[in-house]
């Protein structure tokens, strides 16, 4: 490869961030479009097959600020913060506690009967 091909390769990824960041910067908050939609956007916008692009705007969609990308039924990238309820979070810390509780009860039991 020489130079002016890496260059030119530079500009088109370049391209392809700047009119994914438009595109996303444009949805309103909790907004959702899915990253095939995205990448249609940004093909057509480009002139160029949605194939030739997908992979950076995907990396870009992931690596963005100001939004997340979520799988499934409901997903694509959403425009916002990641929220976590505070319950999930609290039963989360106490399961974790009481299985690392119930561990230690085990191996001291092990240990006891190793002995005898």
């Amino acid at each position: 490869m020489n130079k002016k091909n890496i260059n030119e390769m530079v500009e088109n990824v370049k391209a392809i961030f700047t009119t994914t960041d438009a595109i996303v910067s444009k949805m309103a908050a909790k907004e959702r479009l899915s990253v095939k939609d995205i990448v249609e956007k940004v093909a057509l916008v480009l002139t160029v097959s949605p194939k030739s692009v997908q992979h950076y705007v995907s990396d870009f969609l992931h690596d963005a600020e100001g939004g997340y990308v979520a799988r499934g039924k409901f997903g694509g990238y959403i425009r916002g913060e990641k929220s976590i309820s505070a319950s999930n979070k609290t039963s989360t810390v106490a399961e974790v506690a009481d299985n690392s509780e119930a561990e230690a009860e085990v191996e001291i039991e092990a240990s006891d009967t190793s002995l005898n």
